[in-house]
C-alpha cells in the first residue's frame, strides 16, 4: 500500500505555473521576509507587468 502525503497541494504554485506557461515575463522571484534568515525564493506575479 502506498502512504500518503499528509499535505495539500500549493495550489497557489500551481496557478503561478499556468500562468507563467502564458506570461512568462510577468512571473518574478521574490525573497518573502521569514525572520528566520533564511532565503527561500519565491514566485509571484508582477500584476503591474500583466
Amino acid at each position: 500500500m502506498e502512504k500518503m502525503k499528509m499535505q495539500s497541494k500549493d495550489l497557489t504554485q500551481e496557478q503561478i505555473e499556468k500562468l507563467m506557461e502564458l506570461f512568462p515575463n510577468c512571473v518574478t522571484e521574490t525573497k518573502p521576509d521569514t525572520g528566520r534568515g533564511v532565503l527561500q525564493y519565491a514566485r509571484t506575479i508582477d500584476w503591474d507587468l500583466l
